[in-house]
Order: C-alpha cells, then sequence, then structure tokens
C-alpha cells in the first residue's frame, strides 16, 4: 500500500505535523520501502524463470524418456505396424505409460506440498501475528490443478515425441 504517490504529497503532509505536540521528526521510508518491493519484484521473476526452466526439463525428460521405450520396444511396434494397427494404437502403450508417469509425479508432489502445509506453513503460523492461511479449498485447487498439468504435460509430451519416432 503506497500512501503518497509523489514526493510534494509527503513534503504537504510533513509540512501540516511539523511542530505540533508529540511530533518530534517526520521520516519518509519510502525509498527504504522500494528497495524492499524491488526485491522482492526481482525475487518474484526469479521464480518464474525457475518454473519455466523446470517445466522445459520435464518435457525434456519425459520426450528422452518415451523415445528410449520406443527404442527398446522398436521390435513390437515394427511387427505391431506391419499387421496393420493403426498410429494411434501403436502409440496408446507409451501414451499411457507417459500419463502413468505424470500421475506418479502428481501424487509425489500433492504429497510434499500436503506436508509443508501441515508441517511447515502451519506451524510457523503461531511465531508470526500475521493470520494468513492457506486454506483446504486452495490447497485442493492446487493439487487439482497440478493433476491437470502433469497428465497433459506428459500426454502431450508422449503424443508428440511418439509422433515423429512413427514417422521414420
Amino acid at each position: 500500500m503506497k500512501l503518497f504517490n509523489t514526493q510534494a504529497d509527503f513534503n504537504i503532509v510533513a509540512g501540516t505535523v511539523q511542530g505540533r505536540p508529540g511530533v518530534d521528526q517526520i521520516v519518509n521510508d519510502s525509498s527504504i520501502l522500494a528497495k524492499f518491493y524491488k526485491l522482492l519484484d526481482g525475487a518474484r521473476n526469479a521464480v518464474v524463470i525457475i518454473a519455466i526452466v523446470l517445466i522445459i526439463a520435464a518435457v525434456l525428460l519425459v520426450a528422452n524418456t518415451i523415445r528410449l521405450s520406443a527404442f527398446n520396444r522398436r521390435r513390437e511396434t515394427s511387427i505391431m505396424r506391419l499387421v496393420g494397427a493403426s498410429n494411434f494404437y501403436v502409440q496408446l502403450p507409451f501414451l499411457v505409460e507417459g500419463v502413468i508417469a505424470g500421475l506418479f509425479g502428481w501424487l509425489i508432489s500433492a504429497g510434499l506440498l500436503i506436508a509443508v502445509k501441515q508441517l511447515g506453513l502451519d506451524t510457523l503460523q503461531q511465531y508470526f501475528p500475521y493470520d494468513i492461511q492457506l486454506s483446504v479449498t486452495d490447497l485442493v485447487e492446487v493439487i487439482a490443478l497440478a493433476m491437470v498439468m502433469g497428465i497433459v504435460l506428459c500426454g502431450a509430451t508422449s503424443f508428440l515425441t511418439l509422433r515423429r519416432y512413427l514417422r521414420a
């Protein structure tokens, strides 16, 4: 929350209260707060960049895993293609494998998120005077979003990786 829009606003208020009983000194700490907010903005931007890098790493990891799995099962897939199986029928086991991998990742992340909330946030809350809670509704929304993102990310990566592999 910003109290003054400009330095002139601060000077008007400071001039009004300066010299009144009980006012010893007037200090404008907006420069300190501006530096702090700039630091917080930089930290937020760094977290967003790290999240993007981790998403790219997850896509590459899933793509490489599916590619290796397809390479290991190339004899089976070539037999399936020789007997007339459609590309989707050949891709289906790999898609399911990718979605199951996404579900396992989601289960691990959901468990860690619940543990951090229960053991970390709720325990730390007693030491702060502010009542900042992560509600169960918010937690369920984040877990559901993580599940959808994990399944879509792994499924789409598997599908796109196998499309390129089956063309060859």
